[in-house]
């Protein structure tokens, strides 16, 4: 018989594919059910708020962060998630108190930068000694780094923080990795054939095949600029393969390049959570290094994976 943390981890594992594939509600209904089966953790009910926030139902959002945070008090994607809440519901002050706890938990977990950025959005909404007083002392205590960070701020700025301002094109050399180069990128075939080639073989019930091609063209059409082409691409291989690792690392990609970074974070932390669940270990690697490229300085990708309840 099927144990309760197997039907938990399932419930959880649909409501992130449900997110991938933008079905908001269904992703709802899997993290309710998800919750049901251990209320005693945070995480569903944190994916629950993050669903709700998406589609504009921001007072039920905030009470599943509201619970996560009871279950889990020091939890940052839950007290990024209720801040981000009370933001839209108008509740700014209630905002910079909670991202006052979050500058807390990360400085305490040693990751000083992240407090900083944190206690500066708290800043935001409004002044306060105390957040003058740890913004000054993190300061201090980040100097020497800081220091350094400045000798290569000229090379260090990727183009993904600046990709709104720019083509594509131009934004994709920083953004993305080189496309892959076996026989047939270098062979006759025109990238149109390359994709009728993927259709022919999701036709054929070849889907890891179907997926190889896509791939390789949606890199193509990247190379080439053609942002659309490449989105449209991975959206015929989302049809054959909608849980494969490597299809949403590369949507996560193409939406740095194209300067969509919220759209890119959010899919980057659904997918981290998904293959925490699976532990696909170099996907994993692969979304990690990612996160920590494009996004080193949201503290949201420093949330660990929660442990299995004890039994």
């Amino acid at each position: 018989m099927e144990s309760i943390y197997e039907r938990y981890k399932e419930a959880l594992k649909a409501g992130h594919l449900a997110v991938l594939r933008g079905r908001l509600e269904e992703a709802a209904g899997h993290y309710r059910t998800a919750a049901g089966l251990a209320d005693e953790r945070g995480l569903p009910h944190v994916g629950l708020g993050g669903v709700l926030l998406r589609l504009g139902r921001t007072d039920e959002a905030l009470t599943a962060y509201a619970r996560a945070l009871g279950r889990a008090p020091r939890d940052e994607a839950a007290l990024a998630g209720r801040a981000d809440a009370l933001v839209a519901a108008g509740r700014g002050a209630e905002a910079g108190e909670l991202l006052d706890r979050l500058s807390t938990v990360l400085e305490e977990s040693g990751r000083r930068e992240e407090a900083l950025r944190t206690v500066r959005r708290a800043l935001e909404s409004g002044e306060t000694r105390r957040r003058l007083a740890r913004e000054r002392r993190l300061l201090r205590l980040l100097e020497p780094s800081a220091a350094r960070s400045d000798t290569t701020a000229g090379d260090a700025a990727p183009a993904v923080e600046t990709a709104e301002g720019l083509h594509p094109a131009e934004a994709s050399a920083e953004a993305l990795p080189p496309a892959e180069t076996g026989a047939e990128a270098t062979g006759p075939a025109t990238t149109e054939e390359l994709i009728s080639r993927a259709d022919a073989a999701a036709a054929a019930g070849e889907p890891g095949r179907a997926l190889e091609l896509y791939l390789e063209g949606a890199a193509r059409y990247r190379d080439d600029g053609a942002i659309d082409a490449a989105l449209d691409a991975c959206g015929r291989a989302l049809a054959v393969t909608p849980d494969a690792p490597r299809l949403h690392l590369t949507y996560v990609r193409l939406y740095l390049a194209s300067g969509w970074r919220d759209h890119a974070a959010e899919k980057l932390l659904l997918l981290q959570r998904l293959l925490a669940l699976d532990g696909s270990s170099e996907a994993s690697a692969e979304a990690a290094s990612l996160a920590a490229e494009a996004f080193g300085e949201d503290p949201r990708f420093g949330v660990a994976a929660a442990p299995p309840p004890a039994s």
